[in-house]
């Protein structure tokens, strides 16, 4: 025992030596003092940032800054502001978060009795109360319960499963009022289910285990209060323990915009040393001196008032090619655009706020919108590869529904969705069950608390009990041992009996004396209240006497043995004596129990067939089974049982006598019960598949409850071939399975289901981890069940570094906040698991089927706006700077600019700033429209009074493509446009160079064209060719779109001239009226603009004929061909390199890539059959 601490009002205080952390938990990043530094260090990731902080400095520099120092600082200063303030209100917001779960109520006792105070005032030592229905505020020992020492938790929030977990008070403590004592325990740690510990009570050791340990964030339920001690605070709790530190997120985009900077700043420097040499030639050519150079150079004040030049001596022609490269270093900074910063996060705002005003993603429910914590990822919502789900309201509702019960050949319930016209697939049969069913099927019971629904129609089932009518009646005479079952409504009675007494269910007393079960998971719950419903009601035990209404007659059954259901068991049975008879009732997993079974079972060849049927339909199955036995079997099995008690192997041998007395058993029927989904989430899931997008789902819960799920949502289809991981099999031996698998069947679908144990081991072997890796891509779906929260972010990491892909981690309760924050993107959901996994996500959604359109949709759009408004950007900063370059071999490489500094100023901050920004948040390639009734988002869609007709809405998963391919913002495109905008510069500056030279034109006062003529001709040239160039690539034109382009673009460019024409100190006054009033102008305008426009839609044109209809499904077509090549060629690579780190036969692994070549080529022989077909398309 490491720990030590002390309870009680007078002994608490000596816990102040040990400086035990408090109970106030934070998720935000920053405080008051800690905003500021390391804020600025987050902007400074950024190479543009870092980039004109350096041009900044250098341009205090006066004999080599062509422009005035605040023309740098200024824009600098705006931006990382700006994304300070944008940085400070996000985390604002989580703060805002913390404070409302630090405020929680609890109750604590005080030398006043107890007292409600705030989770924040919570210290170890202090004794506390929870209410039924509480959630925990720390982790604490429990002392005292209104229920005998008994109570129930849920850990819903922690490890995901909804099941309750039966705890203790310490024996010692239910009995007498404990307010003062001693505790030593084991330190914190992240097992949350490891906990050790003594209690000292007076005279007293007491031995605490993980039994009398409750945990913060479960809930108490099933007693009206428990009391207890607090031995773990804050961030020594097992739920803060399995949390890791919050990450700074930085989208892949912004990781590529700062290769991007670099590729442009080796460009520059490049150009800059070219133009600082030709300088040094000349100046050693001419013998030029430093008085030349100082006088004509840009490092001077003002040539208009008398300030004495900034002359430092300067020795040589080097030095002066070296304060050359400097200047024109300066000048030429605009290549890299620093508005690009300001509008990305005026950009990302805007379409956070947009998101979250999406009335398709509210949620009536809990009545909650889109909250968006974090812009600065929106455009990877658009190129997401894999998404690791949580189950437990995540997925599902936590409510489980009872929708068949079989009894021998008979199904009762609700047997429409088994249709035989209708389709196979789970999603469609949602779907038309739904509309089948939308204004007639209404729950009949919902019980919210204990996570059931009860829409069971149970008129035929009970008739049949009391008929009397053969007809009706019929006869089946089946015997069972020597019990006989003469007629379908014994049998049917059967197996309500057995619902009603085989199971771990407690009653819950209700005020008004009605009363709610309540048992280890709701599923178990389900089949209880039906009983219940269905007149044989189960109303509690006490002395090991059961009570059973069976059809309003109140009947005892002796409870005699009772055989709990777990994981290696799969199954639970009891011994029952009842009117005289003993019967052992039996149920538990299809598989398990058929292999139980006596021989010739009547009903087993029907009920097999159901099964399939039912599981087909992702319902969650039980099959129920019974045996007789007589006295002296019993009385010999209880001897037995009795006579392991003392033995060192007690557990073994008990286990053993059990598992012979569940043999030879008659199947009398089976259950089906629904874990209720949330609304449209197959659907939503099947489009993620379609846009393919891996779905990995993760879960603390069992296999088979895992497994069911995964067929109810779609995971895993019936074409589906499934390999499963679980305790004590050969890890190597499957994983070569898969690999045959994928050469032998590569078009088959295939999922993987692993379970906790197994991956904790796989993932300490660094080959057999290699070994996932390389088969993780061609996995259509991975389940992983029982696995820790630690598991779920291990998982996250392993796909996001090994195989560098997006990924996407959504989940609604604490344990999912590792993978939340270890995912590229982290979504947190609304639920009812309490607020951490929001508190800790980038987005908050009210449901799981929010994510359709906020991936689907809002992502696509995002990555696509985004990535052409960069290219964009840098395409009219290169058309912009370009000219500057130019200009440098005709002012005698001097580093004077060839515009006026206001218009450098305000190219891209004013006159090219909002058109681009509107764009970027508005622009559609494809039209979403929005109904205006309800509906239902997903491939197959359901509205009230409305059809659905939009047919390019349910296109959209197969569209996704374009984000998760990276296919806008390439090195490639980006070159492009690089290449557009060097040429047209090129071609802008030379036009105007040759129409208006010196020579050409004469104004009416006898002066020649001057500098600023050709500079405003030109610059008005780039203002109209960068917005035709900007419109010609905008798709969706509102009034917004066109008072953007056309009032706050253009006409503030020549609001501008106009206002620079009249101002005496401007170094363009007076050049706008003579500007306007020449007709050479006009027509060395549209020459340029013209000709260099008609260059663009030449471009557009070619750009869209590619991407017709006909040309995308052929680009599809020969990519599939090259992909599956590429497929079968990289798994033999893979395997070769694995030859010497993986424990495989060498000769298997040579069977395996002969396969593989033999797959290759047949799929080389076929590609080269396919041209046919693609000429047909």
């Amino acid at each position: 025992m490491e720990r030590k601490l002390y309870f009680g009002i007078g002994q608490q205080p000596q816990n102040k030596q040990y400086h035990y952390p408090t109970n106030f938990i934070t998720t935000s990043r920053y405080n008051i003092l800690t905003f500021l530094p390391y804020s600025l260090a987050l902007q400074f990731q950024r190479m543009a940032n870092i980039y004109f902080l350096i041009i900044a400095i250098l341009s205090f520099f006066k004999s080599i800054s062509p422009f005035s120092p605040m023309n740098s600082i200024a824009p600098l200063l705006f931006v990382v502001c700006l994304s300070m303030l944008r940085d400070g209100y996000e985390d604002y917001q989580k703060h805002i978060s913390d404070n409302e779960l630090n405020s929680s109520p609890t109750t604590i006792w005080t030398s006043g009795g107890f007292v409600k105070k705030t989770w924040k005032d919570v210290i170890i030592g202090d004794i506390i109360k929870i209410d039924e229905m509480e959630i925990i505020s720390a982790d604490i020992v429990v002392l005292q319960t209104s229920q005998d020492g008994i109570c129930f938790i849920e850990t819903s929030s922690l490890d995901g499963e909804k099941n309750l977990k039966p705890k203790q008070a310490v024996k010692d403590t239910q009995t007498m009022e404990c307010r003062e004592g001693i505790i030593e325990c084991i330190n914190p740690n992240p097992l949350l289910y490891n906990f050790d510990g003594t209690l000292f009570l007076e005279s007293k050791k007491i031995q605490l285990t993980h039994k009398n340990f409750l945990l913060r964030g479960s809930k108490l339920k099933n007693v009206k209060w428990a009391i207890g001690v607090v031995v773990y605070t804050g961030i020594d709790t097992k739920v803060m323990r399995n949390s890791e530190e919050q990450k700074n997120k930085m989208s892949n985009i912004d990781r590529l915009i700062n290769v991007r900077i670099i590729y442009i700043l080796i460009m520059q420097a490049f150009v800059c040393l070219i133009l600082a040499i030709v300088y040094g030639i000349n100046c050693d050519i001419n013998s030029l001196n430093f008085q030349y150079f100082s006088t004509n150079f840009s490092g001077y004040e003002s040539q208009l008032t008398q300030v004495e030049i900034y002359d430092p001596e300067i020795p040589n022609c080097a030095l002066a090619s070296l304060m050359t490269f400097a200047a024109y270093f300066l000048l030429l900074n605009t290549l890299i655009p620093i508005s690009l910063i300001v509008s990305l996060e005026f950009v990302k705002v805007g379409q956070g706020i947009i998101m979250q005003k999406d009335k398709e993603m509210y949620t009536e429910e809990n009545n909650k919108y889109v909250k968006v914590f974090s812009t600065t990822i929106n455009e990877e919502l658009g190129q997401v590869q894999y998404v690791f789900s949580d189950k437990t309201g995540t997925l599902t509702c936590n409510k489980m529904e009872f929708k068949i019960s079989v009894c021998g050949n008979e199904i009762y319930g609700d047997v429409s969705m088994f249709d035989k016209h209708e389709l196979n697939t789970f999603v469609e049969n949602q779907i038309l069950r739904r509309q089948s069913t939308l204004h007639q099927r209404r729950s009949t019971v919902v019980n919210e608390k204990a996570g059931i629904e009860y829409t069971f129609s149970g008129a035929v089932i009970q008739s049949i009990i009391t008929e009397t009518d053969p007809n009706k009646n019929p006869n089946i005479e089946l015997q069972v041992d020597k019990y006989l079952i003469r007629n379908q409504g014994d049998l049917v009675k059967e197996n309500l009996m057995l619902l009603a007494t085989c199971h771990e269910c407690v009653l819950e007393l209700q005020d008004d004396g009605t009363f709610n079960y309540q048992g280890p998971s709701p599923d178990e719950i389900a089949l209880v209240d039906a009983a219940r419903r269905l007149n044989i009601i189960y109303k509690g035990i006490k002395m090991g006497m059961m009570e059973i209404d069976v059809l309003g007659v109140v009947e005892k059954i002796e409870l005699l043995f009772s055989f709990e259901f777990n994981s290696d068991r799969k199954r639970m049975s009891v011994i029952v004596r009842h009117n005289g008879v003993i019967k052992l009732y039996t149920k538990g997993a299809d598989a398990i129990i058929k292999e139980r079974l006596a021989p010739n079972q009547p009903f087993l060849a029907g009920i097999d067939k159901k099964l399939d049927m039912f599981s087909r339909k992702g319902l969650r199955t039980l099959c129920l089974a019974m045996k007789v036995l007589d006295e002296q079997q019993f009385n010999q099995f209880s001897k037995a049982m009795n006579d392991t008690l003392g033995g060192n192997e007690t557990e073994k041998q008990q286990t053993e006598l059990i598992n012979q007395m569940e043999k030879n058993l008659t199947l009398i029927g089976a259950t089906a019960v629904e874990d209720k989904l949330q609304e449209d989430v197959p659907e939503t899931l099947a489009d993620f598949l379609k846009a393919n997008i891996n779905v990995w789902m993760l879960t603390g819960d069992k296999l088979e409850t895992a497994e069911n799920i995964g067929r109810s949502c779609n995971l895993l289809q019936e074409q589906m071939d499934i390999f499963f991981l679980t305790p004590g099999c050969d890890t190597l031996q499957i994983f070569n399975q898969i690999a045959d698998h994928i050469i032998q069947q590569p078009n088959t679908k295939r999922a993987m289901i692993i379970e906790g144990i197994v991956l904790a081991a796989l993932i300490d072997n660094e080959n057999l981890t290699k070994y996932l890796v390389m088969l993780a891509p061609y996995l259509h779906t991975v389940i992983c069940c029982r696995v820790t929260p630690k598991q779920k972010a291990d998982m996250v990491r392993l796909v996001k570094n090994e195989l560098g892909k997006i990924t996407l981690a959504v989940g609604d309760g604490a344990n999912d906040v590792n993978m939340i924050q270890e995912a590229h993107i982290g979504i947190g959901i609304y639920g009812q698991e309490g607020m951490r996994a929001v508190q800790a996500s980038n987005y908050a959604i009210g449901q799981f089927k929010c994510l359709w359109k906020l991936i689907l949709y809002h992502g696509r759009q995002n990555y696509i706006r985004i990535s052409e408004m960069i290219l964009y950007f840098f395409y009219k900063n290169i058309i912009f700077t370009i000219p500057q370059f130019y200009f440098a071999f005709f002012c005698g490489l001097t580093g004077t600019s060839v515009f006026d500094e206001f218009f450098v100023s305000f190219y891209n901050t004013i006159f090219t700033f909002l058109p681009v920004v509107i764009r970027a948040i508005f622009d559609e390639d494809v039209f979403y429209t929005q109904k205006t009734k309800q509906t239902i988002i997903g491939s197959k869609r359901i509205t009230e009074g409305e059809q659905e007709n939009d047919i390019l809405r349910q296109s959209y998963p197969l569209l996704y493509y374009i984000g998760q391919k990276n296919t806008i913002f390439t090195s490639e495109k980006f070159f492009k446009w690089f290449s557009i905008g060097i040429f047209q510069g090129l071609a802008c500056f030379f036009s105007f160079y040759f129409e208006l030279n010196d020579t050409t034109f004469i104004k009416e006062n006898g002066y020649n064209n001057d500098l600023w003529f050709f500079s405003m001709s030109m610059s008005t040239a780039i203002m109209i060719l960068v917005t035709l160039k900007l419109a010609l690539n905008t798709q969706f034109w509102t009034i917004i779109t066109w008072i953007a382009y056309i009032i706050t673009s253009l006409g503030t460019y020549f609001a501008y001239m106009a206002v620079s024409n009249i101002v005496p100190k401007s170094a363009i006054y007076g050049t706008t009226t003579m500007l306007f009033s020449s007709y050479a102008f006009y027509l060395s305008l549209a020459l340029s603009v013209l000709s260099m426009f008609i260059f663009d839609l030449l471009m557009f044109t070619i750009k869209t004929s590619k991407d017709t209809l006909l040309n995308y499904m052929k680009r599809q077509a020969k990519q599939k061909q090259q992909l599956d090549k590429a497929k079968i060629s990289k798994l033999e690579k893979k395997l070769q390199e694995q030859i010497q780190e993986m424990e495989m036969p060498h000769f298997e692994l040579n069977q395996k890539i002969s396969l593989i070549n033999s797959s290759f080529s047949q799929n080389d022989s076929i590609s080269k059959r396919e041209p046919s077909k693609d000429n047909y398309l």
